[in-house]
């Protein structure tokens, strides 16, 4: 099968794909029409390749790499650099998807230590975001990054620098006048709730000689628990001034004033009060920490 180059025409900047064979040679670009040569950029030069490849695929793309290496040190791969090392990977015998997803795993390489590092603080930080656009314009990647990125990125926000996110635009819910609506989300309200399990401790009962009537003697007292209980699902709302759930069939109001703590756990957030019992909604823990955060900045 044909390989194939990628070159942009110098007439409507159009991608065009152009033979190995013709590389060096006038091609005719398919969009406007216009002729162009097919000249192997200038970097492509400096791509030595060995008298004797390797035989393993693993040996050719140690070679690959270290040309991704040595053309990336600048910071930068740019459009001719991909051109060049494409070229260098089909002359290996290799294909043009092993150079990207080449290029993909060096990235990963430096990307993932910093996605770890914040699924543990539930941060992004500056220096974060500086360095992923290093890494984008190193390797040339296309991020499409997943909810937990801008959650995170929001999290450092609001705790470090003390910034608020934008009010929501809804309608659910009717807000007084200068109250802004920060969150909405499904949830479910729970609270504890103390329940007997059993009974314990000695009682004696005695007849009296009196038909139907015994003498208890003694006192079984009642073993109780503290259980989580499920009141209600429904939606949460979070605004500049009081937390908000609406059940479907019970619903609940605090005012952030009477909030005394938060306590992020892996399904659900606590709220304790000045007063009454403490509300649990529940969530995943990334919301859980965002809702803390949010919180404590609007507080």
């Amino acid at each position: 099968m044909t390989q194939v180059l990628l070159y942009d025409c110098p007439s409507c900047t159009a991608s065009c794909s152009v033979a190995t064979d013709l590389v060096g040679l006038n091609v005719v670009c398919p969009n406007c029409t216009q002729e162009f040569t097919a000249t192997p950029p200038d970097s492509a030069a400096d791509l030595q390749l060995p008298d004797a490849i390797p035989f393993f695929k693993s040996g050719k793309l140690e070679i690959l790499k270290n040309h991704l290496n040595k053309l990336t040190s600048d910071g930068e791969l740019s459009k001719s650099d991909e051109i060049a090392l494409t070229r260098a990977a089909l002359m290996l015998g290799l294909k043009e998807k092993d150079f990207v997803q080449l290029t993909k795993s060096e990235f990963l390489s430096h990307f993932n230590p910093i996605l770890e590092r914040a699924s543990k603080t539930a941060h992004i930080t500056d220096e974060d975001v500086e360095e992923i656009n290093k890494l984008k314009i190193k390797y040339s990647a296309d991020l499409a990054f997943d909810e937990s990125f801008g959650v995170f990125r929001w999290i450092y926000l609001m705790e470090v620098k003390g910034q608020t996110p934008l009010p929501l635009i809804n309608n659910e819910i009717h807000l007084e006048e200068n109250e802004f609506l920060y969150l909405a989300m499904n949830s479910t309200w729970a609270q504890p709730r103390t329940k007997t399990t059993s009974y314990s401790g000695v009682s004696v009962s005695v007849p009296t000689g009196i038909r139907g009537v015994r003498l208890k003697f003694g006192k079984m007292q009642p073993n109780r628990v503290e259980e989580i209980t499920e009141l209600d699902s429904g939606r949460l709302y979070i605004t500049n001034k009081s937390i908000y759930f609406q059940g479907a069939n019970r619903n609940t109001e605090i005012s952030l004033s009477s909030i005394l703590d938060t306590t992020v756990h892996t399904d659900s957030i606590r709220i304790d009060k000045k007063r009454g019992r403490a509300d649990y909604f529940g969530m995943s823990l990334i919301n859980s920490r965002y809702i803390q955060a949010l919180i404590g900045v609007l507080k």
